[in-house]
């Protein structure tokens, strides 16, 4: 987690829902933590169009 701080730190002073916040910190304070879940998450919570991450590979 202590590596992750700025991050934590910044999403808690963001413009999102408490739970989103609460959503994106837990998957970084995990101590199994999966990049590729918490990057999916993220992409889910600011709405990404489908379209866009498939032209990265990523599916939702």
């Amino acid at each position: 987690m202590e590596k992750y701080k700025l991050l934590i730190e910044n999403i808690k002073q963001s413009d999102l829902s408490e739970e989103d916040k609460n959503t994106l910190i837990s998957k970084l304070s995990d101590n199994q933590l999966d990049l590729d879940d918490f990057i999916k998450g993220f992409l889910g919570i600011c709405s990404i169009s489908k379209e866009i991450l498939k032209l990265f590979g990523i599916d939702i």
